[in-house]
């Protein structure tokens, strides 16, 4: 396809055709062309809400409620690495959604994503019943049933449909104990799944509150696998895409660790180094192949601390100071008390190059000369890269250095 320099050069941004693009006058990007580089109307910043908080924290959850995730397809949730948001990129990608057509328009075309992208990256089913249900329920005895507690009317925990993210986080972090009730286990997974689902591909405006909608969804998990909730968590993508694009809106949410790794994969010269060895095995999600998960000892022994969890099981022996300690205390290492315990030098004696050292005046090279100087040498042995000198003809001098230079100007009539 032929690039148009004349249409990118137009005062006109476009479109040329309003016939499918008719929301133009509302989209963000006519309000970024209208300000013409002033600022901040071209730059006006939009908040990107990623509730990432309430699982950044989660741990594994444990293998009975892993089996029952699994019955409802959903372990991939699991799986998905902590991402610090690209505002950048974010913003970039939603000046380029059209919510007419579901894409982005870039240069070389129209490019979105797509069910099977969901699959891959997320990990999570895409074939099934859709995701729909009954909003108008009682949030109390929703929570009571299905969750074995509710929120206190008195806290603000709950406020209509939505529970904060932090209580459930509190009491629902996937961990039972070997032999626990069933309906024990089933609650922690249940709590478990709304919490990674209302953080992630179901992530909305509600500050905090995870929506109890799909909470009701999970009530039976084998039933709950038969729902395509990667369908649901591309639909909740578009819907925020469609309301981000337009012009003066303050903030949007969303599943952005999908749009983000999206155009990591679809754009690699804007992705983070990929993990090698240590990449996610056949069948896991694609997600977990970059490198993002790395975090500093320092705020891991943090975590651990303010967990009660002793972080020095997780440290090798290797790394302690009391064994290496212990090693240098052993017989193994004698120190060496005067001279006679040093052993004499045997080995080649390297006298420095007397070429290299440096005489009087100021340096011809600074650097060491290597095989690419040979080329050089060889070049300025070819005749036609010598000297040639204008007043005589000959080669390997110029005229200053001519020896008939005097006689040419002596032959300069004088006027």
């Amino acid at each position: 396809m032929d690039l148009n320099l004349n249409a990118l050069r137009s005062p006109d941004p476009g479109p040329r055709d309003g016939s499918i693009l008719r929301l133009q006058h509302q989209h963000r990007s006519r309000e970024v062309w209208e300000a013409d580089r002033t600022r901040p109307v071209d730059s006006k910043k939009v908040r990107v809400r990623s509730a990432k908080k309430g699982i950044r924290a989660l741990l594994w959850p444990s293998p009975p409620v892993l089996e029952l995730i699994r019955r409802a397809r959903l372990e991939g949730l699991c799986s998905l690495p902590f991402v610090s948001v690209d505002w950048g990129l974010i913003t970039a990608l939603l000046e380029r959604w059209r919510p007419e057509t579901h894409t982005f328009h870039l240069r070389p075309g129209e490019s979105t994503i797509t069910l099977q992208d969901v699959e891959v990256l997320l990990g999570i089913p895409i074939e099934g019943k859709p995701v729909t249900g009954n909003t108008n329920l009682k949030p109390y005895d929703l929570c009571k049933r299905l969750l074995g507690e509710q929120p206190t009317e008195e806290s603000k925990d709950i406020n209509g449909m939505k529970v904060k993210a932090s209580w459930l986080s509190d009491r629902f972090n996937g961990q039972v104990e070997e032999g626990a009730d069933p309906e024990v286990v089933a609650r922690q997974a249940r709590g478990y799944l709304l919490l990674l689902m209302g953080e992630t591909i179901f992530a909305d405006h509600s500050g905090g509150y995870v929506h109890l909608a799909n909470l009701e969804r999970l009530e039976n998990f084998d039933e709950a696998g038969t729902y395509s909730w990667g369908s649901g968590a591309l639909a909740n993508l578009y819907h925020n895409l469609c309301h981000g694009c337009k012009a003066g809106t303050k903030q949007i949410t969303g599943c952005f660790i999908l749009l983000q790794v999206w155009a990591w994969e679809r754009l690699p010269y804007l992705a983070p180094g990929r993990l090698g060895k240590r990449a996610p095995k056949a069948g896991a999600p694609l997600i977990g192949r970059f490198g993002l998960g790395r975090m500093p000892c320092s705020h891991v022994i943090a975590v651990c601390n303010k967990m009660a969890i002793d972080p020095t099981q997780f440290i090798g022996n290797v790394w302690r100071l009391d064994s290496n300690i212990a090693i240098y205390s052993s017989e193994t290492f004698v120190p060496l008390h005067d001279k006679p315990y040093w052993p004499p030098y045997d080995g080649p004696i390297i006298h420095p190059d007397e070429e290299r050292l440096r005489g009087r005046g100021r340096p011809q090279v600074n650097r060491f000369r290597n095989e690419m100087d040979m080329m050089d040498d060889w070049l300025e042995a070819q005749p036609s890269h010598k000297q040639s000198c204008t007043l005589c003809g000959g080669h390997g001098h110029n005229k200053r250095k001519c020896s008939k230079r005097g006689e040419a100007s002596s032959s300069v009539p004088n006027m």
